[in-house]
């Protein structure tokens, strides 16, 4: 064995191990961070006209929570009406601590338009900001920070559309 032509072999085979390493570290990372995953619809998304920012409304931390609503006779007994029961939506909210933002992603899995309502409340229970969101049936819309939503780690956002149920999820 050659001793001078060792050392480039040596050189190589460290370049591959280390490019391979860097390589695989670099797929994982990029999974944790990989956007969420999307529903398939048998519907084509393409028809739906161009997404429109939600609308805010502030609240002050010291505003008292909306007073309860009266129930209509599908809210009285839900899961009874013609649309009662819960909400026909696939929704989940990211902490994106590595870029410093909170996003989450809501679809209406109906066949019929909805308007969703969104609320956050802080983790003393006070609501801090809400939306309103118009989505199209089989429309993916996202929200959070950058959309001018004021969420933090362990806050709840609730979901609101009349006559369902309504649904929430924590932020991580």
């Amino acid at each position: 064995m050659d001793v001078q032509g060792a050392r480039p072999r040596e050189l190589i085979l460290t370049m591959l191990v280390s490019f391979s390493l860097t390589f695989a570290i670099s797929m994982r990372e990029r999974k944790t961070t990989a956007a969420p995953p999307r529903t398939l619809v048998s519907q084509p998304i393409s028809s739906h006209p161009t997404p429109e920012q939600p609308k805010l409304v502030e609240r002050t931390p010291a505003a008292a929570p909306a007073p309860p609503r009266p129930a209509s006779a599908s809210e009285a007994a839900p899961g009874t009406g013609p649309q009662g029961g819960a909400l026909p939506l696939a929704y989940n909210v990211y902490n994106r601590r590595n870029h410093g933002k909170i996003e989450g992603f809501i679809t209406n899995m109906s066949d019929q338009p909805m308007s969703v309502s969104l609320q956050v409340m802080d983790a003393a229970g006070q609501p801090t900001t809400q939306a309103e969101l118009n989505l199209a049936p089989a429309e993916q819309r996202g929200f959070g920070t950058d959309f001018g939503l004021d969420l933090h780690s362990r806050d709840r956002v609730i979901l609101h559309s009349p006559p369902y149920q309504d649904g929430s999820m924590e932020v991580p």
